[in-house]
C-alpha cells in the first residue's frame, strides 16, 4: 500500500456557507499556498515554457500518486480492505461484491474524500499556472459541460 497519510482526524468546518464566492476562495487559497508558502512566482513561470513544464511534471506525478491513494482509500485503509479493492490478485478483492460505499467507516470515508481534495489541489495548480482564475475556470467548465451534453445528443 502507498505511504498513506490519514486525514480522518481533521476538523471539517462549514466554510462553504461563510463564503460569498466559493470557487474564487478555493483558487485564491491554492494560489496563496503556492506563492506564499512554496515561493512559486506564476508571472515569472509563465515567461518560459520550461518553468511551466517543470511545474506540470511534478503536479502530474502528484495527481497520479494521490489518485492511487484514493483507490486505496476507496477500499477503506483503516477499517476496510484497502488496496484490495482494486487488486484482483489479492484475497480481499473478492469482498468488493459484498460491500458498498456506505459500508466504509466514517474515518475511511473521510480519508477517501481528503484524497480527492489532494487531487483538486494539484489540478488547481495546473490551472493557475496557465493564468486561469475562478471566473475563467467556472466559465470554461460550464461551456465544456454544455458541449459534452450536446455531443451525447449528437450521437458522440
Amino acid at each position: 500500500m502507498s505511504d498513506f497519510q490519514h486525514c480522518s482526524h481533521l476538523l471539517v468546518e462549514d466554510s462553504y456557507n461563510k463564503s460569498k464566492n466559493t470557487l474564487k476562495d478555493l483558487v485564491d487559497l491554492q494560489k496563496n499556498i503556492q506563492t506564499e508558502v512554496y515561493g512559486y512566482n506564476f508571472d515569472e513561470m509563465q515567461k518560459k515554457m520550461s518553468g511551466i513544464l517543470e511545474f506540470w511534471k511534478w503536479n502530474h506525478l502528484a495527481i497520479q500518486s494521490e489518485l492511487m491513494e484514493a483507490f486505496d482509500a476507496l477500499g477503506g485503509v483503516q477499517d476496510g480492505i484497502g488496496n484490495g479493492v482494486w487488486k484482483p490478485w489479492k484475497k480481499s478483492h473478492s469482498k468488493i461484491k459484498d460491500i458498498a460505499l456506505s459500508d466504509l467507516s466514517e474515518r475511511d470515508l473521510k480519508d477517501l474524500k481528503m484524497e480527492l481534495i489532494d487531487i483538486q489541489h494539484f489540478l488547481f495548480n495546473l490551472m493557475i499556472s496557465v493564468g486561469m482564475d475562478a471566473e475563467e475556470i467556472f466559465n470554461y467548465y460550464v461551456a465544456k459541460n454544455k458541449e459534452n451534453i450536446d455531443r451525447q445528443h449528437r450521437g458522440y
